[in-house]
């Protein structure tokens, strides 16, 4: 899609890329393909209910799944749990939106929390090398606008949002997983 969440911080800092030709896809770095298998480890405990734990010594998508793999998968599951607990809302994991008006402008938000009046986002991030930082984040903010638009597309007013980065392999001063409310005007702006 042209206005991919993750290719935010691109277009909106050079809206000019918007008229380049697409470029040619590249194959993934082998970073970026351990990461998906960490989402699909992710995904494989929802579908059947097990523990990460339960596939150490295992292969997902030829990656070992390592007690490393499986206890950050277990921290972004937990984060989920908490998250949703107690709310009456519904929870999708890998929820596919795209924007009503705009059909280029969508993406797949790995954890959807939404009730009648607030929204979570969890976006689970594998990688050890870069620092996700949550405040301010373009990806995210561009998933609540796609998340609002659809779960609560009667409303006049931003419903509550609360954006969360689950990225236990990295170090930040504020711990593994970060959370960031935007206000009303930081969402429009």
């Amino acid at each position: 899609l042209k206005f991919s969440p993750s290719a935010s911080h691109r277009w909106l800092s050079c809206p000019g890329s918007l008229t380049l030709p697409e470029p040619e896809r590249q194959n993934s770095s082998e970073y970026a393909a351990e990461g998906s298998a960490a989402h699909d480890l992710a995904e494989q405990c929802w579908l059947t209910g097990l523990d990460p734990s339960a596939f150490i010594d295992g292969e997902i998508q030829g990656f070992p799944v390592t007690e490393e793999m499986a206890s950050a998968v277990q921290r972004y599951m937990d984060t989920v749990e908490a998250e949703s607990a107690g709310a009456n809302c519904g929870v999708r994991t890998e929820a596919f939106l795209i924007h009503p008006q705009v059909s280029d402008f969508g993406g797949t938000i790995d954890c959807l929390i939404h009730g009648p009046d607030e929204i979570t986002i969890v976006d689970f991030k594998y990688g050890a090398g870069v620092t996700v930082e949550v405040e301010n984040n373009s990806q995210l903010l561009c998933y609540a606008l796609l998340a609002a638009r659809e779960c609560c597309p009667n409303h006049e007013a931003w419903p509550r949002i609360r954006l969360v980065v689950v990225q236990p392999r990295c170090h930040h001063e504020h711990g593994p997983v970060r959370v960031w409310e935007p206000t009303e005007a930081e969402l429009d702006a």
